[in-house]
């Protein structure tokens, strides 16, 4: 057998999950560096007719950076924004958010369980 194939998955095609994070939008929203890479990921979902992950913590940390830079208008603007981009806010629970944080995933070298 081919190496990456295992039995039952031969024959299907590998489909890749994009998940944004905070900073993923908020680079789009506020055009900081890496807007254009944001940009062409939620235009490439949308073609695709495939949704961009974003948990909803995420989601959550947005609005505040938001209002704080931009007022009551930002805050209109980024609710537009999550209607109409191919965005979607996922629940994560306890067990998701420690996998995520966990050294496995190499998303953070100092994490420890308690």
């Amino acid at each position: 057998m081919p190496i990456g194939l295992r039995s039952g998955n031969a024959t299907r095609p590998k489909r890749r999950t994009t998940v944004f994070d905070s900073s993923s939008v908020l680079a789009r929203l506020l055009q900081q560096p890496g807007a254009d890479l944001v940009e062409d990921l939620l235009a490439k979902a949308a073609d695709a007719d495939r949704a961009i992950i974003i948990g909803a913590v995420n989601w959550a940390e947005v609005f505040p950076v938001i209002e704080r830079k931009h007022g009551a208008a930002g805050l209109e603007h980024a609710h537009r924004f999550g209607g109409t981009m191919p965005l979607e806010v996922e629940p994560v629970d306890q067990e998701q958010a420690e996998l995520a944080a966990s050294p496995a995933t190499g998303n953070s070298s100092r994490w420890r369980r308690r």
